[in-house]
């Protein structure tokens, strides 16, 4: 009887040394799954990547849209300023 105990505790412990062992290692992974959630500067190190993503295209196509328009614009610009420049009488010399 004596040596079904010790059979039984032996068995009792490797089980138990066995689900330690399980639980430190799941313990592990939980804690490097949160490390990687809270990881704030990944997190906005990607949310900045993407917002430049779309801000570059952006200015890419606003680009194009200004060359395509350039000619209409500094016709309207020139305009303008010759009409202020009837308004106040001419262009004068800020050096006399």
């Amino acid at each position: 009887m004596a040596k079904q105990s010790q059979v039984t505790r032996a068995d009792r412990k490797a089980e138990l040394i066995s689900e330690l062992a399980w639980s430190r290692a799941e313990l592990a992974r939980n804690l490097h799954d949160a490390r990687n959630d809270l990881d704030l500067m990944a997190l906005h190190v990607e949310s900045s990547r993407r917002n430049a993503e779309r801000t570059g295209i952006l200015l890419a196509i606003l680009g194009a849209l200004f060359n395509l328009f350039r000619p209409l614009l500094t016709a309207l610009a020139t305009r303008k300023i010759n009409e202020m420049a009837a308004r106040s009488g001419g262009w004068r010399n800020p050096l006399r």
